[in-house]
Protein backbone atom coordinates (compact mmCIF):
# COMPACT_ATOMS: atom_id res chain seq x y z
CA UNK A 1 0.00 0.00 0.00
CA UNK A 2 1.34 3.32 -0.68
CA UNK A 3 1.44 6.54 1.60
CA UNK A 4 2.12 9.85 1.43
CA UNK A 5 2.52 12.78 3.56
CA UNK A 6 1.48 16.24 3.69
CA UNK A 7 1.91 19.24 6.66
CA UNK A 8 -0.72 20.54 7.95
CA UNK A 9 -0.37 24.01 7.64
CA UNK A 10 -3.90 24.61 5.77
CA UNK A 11 -5.52 21.97 8.08
CA UNK A 12 -7.91 23.57 10.51
CA UNK A 13 -7.71 22.93 14.35
CA UNK A 14 -10.81 21.09 14.64
CA UNK A 15 -9.41 18.55 11.86
CA UNK A 16 -6.38 18.16 13.21
CA UNK A 17 -7.70 17.37 16.93
CA UNK A 18 -9.53 14.66 14.98
CA UNK A 19 -7.01 12.90 13.24
CA UNK A 20 -5.30 13.35 16.48
CA UNK A 21 -7.66 11.64 18.54
CA UNK A 22 -7.90 8.75 15.92
CA UNK A 23 -4.33 8.37 16.03
CA UNK A 24 -4.03 7.98 19.72
CA UNK A 25 -6.51 5.59 20.37
CA UNK A 26 -5.66 2.83 22.89
CA UNK A 27 -2.42 4.77 24.00
CA UNK A 28 -2.28 4.68 27.94
CA UNK A 29 -2.84 7.63 28.39
CA UNK A 30 -6.08 9.29 27.62
CA UNK A 31 -5.85 12.07 25.03
CA UNK A 32 -9.12 12.73 23.95
CA UNK A 33 -8.98 16.52 22.79
CA UNK A 34 -10.51 18.93 21.51
CA UNK A 35 -10.02 21.85 18.78
CA UNK A 36 -8.77 24.59 21.29
CA UNK A 37 -7.24 22.37 23.47
CA UNK A 38 -5.00 21.44 20.28
CA UNK A 39 -4.87 25.02 19.32
CA UNK A 40 -3.66 25.48 23.35
CA UNK A 41 -1.39 22.75 23.09
CA UNK A 42 0.56 24.68 19.75
CA UNK A 43 0.05 28.01 21.30
CA UNK A 44 1.94 26.73 24.49
CA UNK A 45 4.58 24.12 23.09
CA UNK A 46 5.31 26.16 20.41
CA UNK A 47 4.21 23.80 18.10
CA UNK A 48 4.84 24.57 14.07
CA UNK A 49 2.00 23.26 11.40
CA UNK A 50 4.49 24.06 8.48
CA UNK A 51 6.40 21.46 10.36
CA UNK A 52 3.89 19.09 11.38
CA UNK A 53 2.56 16.30 8.98
CA UNK A 54 -0.02 13.97 8.45
CA UNK A 55 -0.12 10.86 7.08
CA UNK A 56 -2.42 10.10 3.78
CA UNK A 57 -2.99 6.44 2.26
CA UNK A 58 -3.21 6.33 -1.55
CA UNK A 59 -7.05 7.18 -1.13
CA UNK A 60 -6.02 10.47 0.36
CA UNK A 61 -7.52 9.07 3.68
CA UNK A 62 -5.58 10.60 6.85
CA UNK A 63 -3.94 7.86 8.96
CA UNK A 64 -1.45 9.35 11.30
CA UNK A 65 -0.30 12.58 12.16
CA UNK A 66 2.98 13.86 13.73
CA UNK A 67 3.22 17.49 15.85
CA UNK A 68 6.55 18.96 15.56
CA UNK A 69 8.20 22.80 16.30
CA UNK A 70 12.19 23.43 16.25
CA UNK A 71 14.92 25.34 18.15
CA UNK A 72 18.10 26.07 16.28
CA UNK A 73 18.86 23.04 14.66
CA UNK A 74 16.92 20.63 16.69
CA UNK A 75 13.36 19.68 15.71
CA UNK A 76 11.19 18.32 18.74
CA UNK A 77 8.63 15.88 18.26
CA UNK A 78 4.90 17.15 20.02
CA UNK A 79 3.08 14.07 19.58
CA UNK A 80 3.32 10.80 16.98
CA UNK A 81 0.78 8.50 16.41
CA UNK A 82 -1.15 6.49 13.80
CA UNK A 83 -4.67 4.95 13.33
CA UNK A 84 -5.23 1.56 15.20
CA UNK A 85 -5.76 -0.06 12.34
CA UNK A 86 -2.75 0.58 10.38
CA UNK A 87 -0.15 -0.64 13.31
CA UNK A 88 2.07 -3.25 13.20
CA UNK A 89 2.38 -3.30 9.27
CA UNK A 90 5.40 -1.14 9.23
CA UNK A 91 3.43 1.92 8.31
CA UNK A 92 4.72 3.78 11.25
CA UNK A 93 8.20 3.50 11.00
CA UNK A 94 8.03 4.62 7.46
CA UNK A 95 5.82 7.61 7.96
CA UNK A 96 8.62 8.50 10.72
CA UNK A 97 11.72 7.52 8.43
CA UNK A 98 9.91 10.11 6.00
CA UNK A 99 9.62 13.00 8.72
CA UNK A 100 13.36 12.83 9.57
CA UNK A 101 14.71 12.35 6.21
CA UNK A 102 12.56 15.82 5.48
CA UNK A 103 13.93 17.44 8.09
CA UNK A 104 17.64 16.13 7.32
CA UNK A 105 16.91 17.62 3.87
CA UNK A 106 16.51 21.01 5.09
CA UNK A 107 19.67 20.73 7.33
CA UNK A 108 18.03 20.18 11.09
CA UNK A 109 21.04 18.11 12.85
CA UNK A 110 18.48 16.65 15.27
CA UNK A 111 15.46 15.07 16.28
CA UNK A 112 14.26 14.75 19.72
CA UNK A 113 11.04 12.91 21.37
CA UNK A 114 9.61 11.77 24.66
CA UNK A 115 8.29 8.26 24.99
CA UNK A 116 6.34 6.23 28.13
CA UNK A 117 8.57 4.12 29.87
CA UNK A 118 5.83 1.71 29.03
CA UNK A 119 5.36 2.03 25.40
CA UNK A 120 7.61 -0.49 24.84
CA UNK A 121 6.73 -0.98 20.97
CA UNK A 122 7.50 2.84 20.33
CA UNK A 123 10.45 2.44 22.00
CA UNK A 124 11.18 -0.66 20.14
CA UNK A 125 10.14 1.39 16.82
CA UNK A 126 12.51 4.55 18.07
CA UNK A 127 15.72 2.25 17.89
CA UNK A 128 15.00 0.48 15.32
CA UNK A 129 15.05 3.90 13.28
CA UNK A 130 18.72 5.08 15.41
CA UNK A 131 16.88 6.66 18.23
CA UNK A 132 19.45 6.62 21.57
CA UNK A 133 18.36 7.38 25.36
CA UNK A 134 19.70 10.27 26.76
CA UNK A 135 17.75 10.89 29.66
CA UNK A 136 14.26 10.13 31.84
CA UNK A 137 11.29 12.56 32.88
CA UNK A 138 8.80 11.95 34.90
CA UNK A 139 5.57 14.08 36.12
CA UNK A 140 5.36 14.72 40.01
CA UNK A 141 2.80 14.81 42.03
CA UNK A 142 2.07 15.83 45.74
CA UNK A 143 1.03 18.25 48.48
CA UNK A 144 4.04 21.13 49.83
CA UNK A 145 3.40 21.33 53.77
CA UNK A 146 4.12 24.31 55.48
CA UNK A 147 7.77 24.98 55.80
CA UNK A 148 9.26 25.65 59.26
CA UNK A 149 12.30 27.49 57.85
CA UNK A 150 10.49 29.76 55.57
CA UNK A 151 10.36 32.86 58.28
CA UNK A 152 14.72 33.23 57.08
CA UNK A 153 14.02 33.94 53.82
CA UNK A 154 12.47 36.82 53.60
CA UNK A 155 9.79 36.65 50.90
CA UNK A 156 9.11 39.58 48.76
CA UNK A 157 6.68 39.33 45.94
CA UNK A 158 6.45 41.24 43.22
CA UNK A 159 4.15 41.50 40.58
CA UNK A 160 5.39 43.00 36.67
CA UNK A 161 3.44 43.18 33.44
CA UNK A 162 4.44 41.25 30.60
CA UNK A 163 7.09 42.94 28.81
CA UNK A 164 7.73 42.06 25.40
CA UNK A 165 11.81 43.78 25.73
CA UNK A 166 12.47 41.18 28.45
CA UNK A 167 12.48 37.51 26.24
CA UNK A 168 16.03 37.51 25.55
CA UNK A 169 16.58 36.91 30.24
CA UNK A 170 14.80 34.93 29.95
CA UNK A 171 15.87 32.81 26.70
CA UNK A 172 19.02 33.66 28.33
CA UNK A 173 18.59 31.79 31.45
CA UNK A 174 16.65 28.83 29.25
CA UNK A 175 20.16 28.08 27.44
CA UNK A 176 21.72 27.85 31.03
CA UNK A 177 20.36 25.59 33.39
CA UNK A 178 22.16 22.72 33.53
CA UNK A 179 19.40 20.05 32.21
CA UNK A 180 18.03 22.88 29.63
CA UNK A 181 19.03 20.33 26.78
CA UNK A 182 17.35 17.72 27.51
CA UNK A 183 13.20 19.28 28.86
CA UNK A 184 10.73 20.15 26.44
CA UNK A 185 11.30 23.57 25.32
CA UNK A 186 7.66 25.26 25.44
CA UNK A 187 6.98 28.78 23.38
CA UNK A 188 7.68 31.75 25.75
CA UNK A 189 4.75 33.31 26.84
CA UNK A 190 5.11 35.03 29.87
CA UNK A 191 8.28 37.78 29.94
CA UNK A 192 10.22 38.04 33.60
CA UNK A 193 11.39 41.50 34.21
CA UNK A 194 14.56 42.30 33.51
CA UNK A 195 15.98 44.87 36.41
CA UNK A 196 17.80 42.30 38.34
CA UNK A 197 20.13 39.39 37.02
CA UNK A 198 19.38 37.48 40.56
CA UNK A 199 16.69 36.20 42.09
CA UNK A 200 14.09 33.60 41.43
CA UNK A 201 11.63 33.99 39.18
CA UNK A 202 8.12 32.46 38.66
CA UNK A 203 5.72 33.27 35.49
CA UNK A 204 2.32 32.07 34.36
CA UNK A 205 -0.04 33.37 31.58
CA UNK A 206 -0.94 36.47 32.38
CA UNK A 207 0.80 37.99 35.37
CA UNK A 208 4.65 37.31 36.23
CA UNK A 209 6.12 37.37 39.52
CA UNK A 210 10.11 37.72 40.60
CA UNK A 211 10.78 36.17 44.22
CA UNK A 212 13.47 37.54 45.73
CA UNK A 213 14.99 37.53 49.43
CA UNK A 214 18.21 37.32 51.56
CA UNK A 215 20.53 34.73 50.52
CA UNK A 216 19.09 33.05 47.58
CA UNK A 217 21.44 32.87 44.65
CA UNK A 218 19.48 30.16 42.44
CA UNK A 219 16.96 30.80 39.79
CA UNK A 220 14.02 28.98 38.55
CA UNK A 221 10.76 29.83 36.04
CA UNK A 222 8.16 27.99 35.12
CA UNK A 223 4.84 28.39 33.57
CA UNK A 224 2.04 27.97 35.80
CA UNK A 225 -2.08 27.00 35.87
CA UNK A 226 -4.31 27.47 38.91
CA UNK A 227 -7.12 24.99 38.65
CA UNK A 228 -8.45 25.41 41.65
CA UNK A 229 -6.95 27.37 44.56
CA UNK A 230 -5.65 24.47 45.97
CA UNK A 231 -4.53 22.20 42.58
CA UNK A 232 -2.35 23.65 40.49
CA UNK A 233 -0.19 22.43 37.29
CA UNK A 234 3.82 23.33 36.93
CA UNK A 235 4.90 22.76 33.23
CA UNK A 236 8.16 23.78 31.56
CA UNK A 237 9.87 24.10 35.05
CA UNK A 238 13.94 24.34 35.02
CA UNK A 239 15.93 25.79 37.62
CA UNK A 240 19.78 25.83 38.26
CA UNK A 241 20.21 22.16 40.21
CA UNK A 242 23.08 23.56 42.10
CA UNK A 243 20.83 25.09 44.73
CA UNK A 244 18.27 22.75 44.48
CA UNK A 245 18.06 22.61 48.40
CA UNK A 246 16.98 26.56 48.27
CA UNK A 247 14.61 26.19 45.61
CA UNK A 248 12.75 23.36 46.67
CA UNK A 249 12.36 25.62 50.32
CA UNK A 250 10.97 28.20 48.11
CA UNK A 251 8.99 25.92 46.28
CA UNK A 252 7.23 24.88 49.42
CA UNK A 253 6.82 28.29 50.45
CA UNK A 254 4.69 29.66 47.02
CA UNK A 255 2.27 26.13 46.99
CA UNK A 256 2.15 25.79 50.93
CA UNK A 257 -0.65 23.68 51.51
CA UNK A 258 -1.26 23.17 47.33
CA UNK A 259 -1.65 19.94 46.12
CA UNK A 260 0.96 20.33 43.08
CA UNK A 261 1.86 18.67 39.69
CA UNK A 262 5.19 18.87 37.97
CA UNK A 263 5.62 18.47 34.30
CA UNK A 264 8.19 17.31 33.84
CA UNK A 265 11.19 17.19 36.27
CA UNK A 266 14.70 15.38 35.19
CA UNK A 267 15.38 12.15 37.05
CA UNK A 268 18.55 12.73 37.02
CA UNK A 269 18.46 15.98 38.69
CA UNK A 270 19.41 16.73 42.34
CA UNK A 271 15.52 18.26 42.98
CA UNK A 272 14.40 14.98 41.57
CA UNK A 273 15.45 13.58 44.70
CA UNK A 274 14.28 15.81 47.35
CA UNK A 275 10.63 15.44 45.39
CA UNK A 276 10.43 11.52 45.88
CA UNK A 277 11.83 12.29 49.45
CA UNK A 278 8.84 14.23 50.30
CA UNK A 279 6.29 11.72 49.36
CA UNK A 280 6.02 13.02 45.97
CA UNK A 281 4.16 10.48 43.56
CA UNK A 282 6.14 9.58 40.45
CA UNK A 283 3.73 9.53 37.27
CA UNK A 284 4.52 8.54 33.42
CA UNK A 285 7.95 8.28 33.86
CA UNK A 286 9.29 8.76 30.00
CA UNK A 287 12.33 8.46 28.53
CA UNK A 288 14.18 11.19 26.64
CA UNK A 289 15.41 9.94 22.66
CA UNK A 290 17.27 11.66 20.37
CA UNK A 291 18.57 10.85 16.51
CA UNK A 292 21.37 12.49 14.68
CA UNK A 293 20.14 13.62 11.77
Amino acid sequence: MKFRISNIENMSFKEIANIFCKSFQGYSVHLNVDENEIKNRFEREGLEKALSFVLMDENYKKVGICFNSHINNTVRCGGFGIYPEYRRKGIAQRFLEKVIKIFSERGFKEYRLEVLKDNLDAICLYKKIGFKVVGEIAVLDGKFFKNPNSEKYELDYNIFEINDSSIGLVKEFRRKVLFDDKIWECKIHNIISSDSNKGIFFYERKTCKRLSGRNLKGYMIFQGEKLTDSNIVIKDFQCYDYCCGIIFKMLGDIFENSKVQFYYIDEESNLFKYFVNSYFDIKYPQLLMKKII
